[in-house]
């Protein structure tokens, strides 16, 4: 018994010393966290939190599983990361589709109709990316 917790816990410390793939492996816990803080606000009717929540969970849920710096989160590096990885372009589209109608909707002065619709797509998303990459 003792063997076995010694050969786990070495296991354990090797991961955590691998900072990429514990970035990789927290993105999902973070976004639906961010996701479940954006309904909160959907629901609470706050327009700007929302879009706010939303961009966040989606630029935070690609810069950790893409493993790109805050600096580097464009549109075009995450086509650019995800084509690498063999991503189907059509999830890479409707990706930027979501991001650009948050952001237009966060700073229009009216913004979009189609809260819960994003919101879904949005779930929706997440889940393709976590079984496609």
């Amino acid at each position: 018994l003792f063997a076995f917790a010694l050969v786990y816990m070495q296991k354990r410390i090797r991961l955590n010393n691998d900072k990429i793939l514990v970035r990789r492996n927290k993105a999902h816990k973070m976004v639906v966290k961010r996701l479940k803080s954006a309904e909160k606000h959907l629901r609470s009717n706050d327009e700007r939190a929302f879009y706010d929540e939303m961009l966040k969970a989606l630029w935070g849920y690609m810069g950790d599983k893409l493993n790109l710096p805050v600096a580097r989160l464009s549109k075009d590096n995450v086509r650019e990361a995800l084509a690498a990885r063999n991503a189907e372009g059509r999830l890479v589209d409707r990706f930027v589709d979501i991001a650009g109608e948050c952001e237009y909707a966060q700073y229009a002065p009216q913004g979009s109709a189609r809260k819960e619709e994003l919101y879904g797509a949005a779930l929706e998303l997440i889940s393709e990316f976590e079984s496609k990459i």
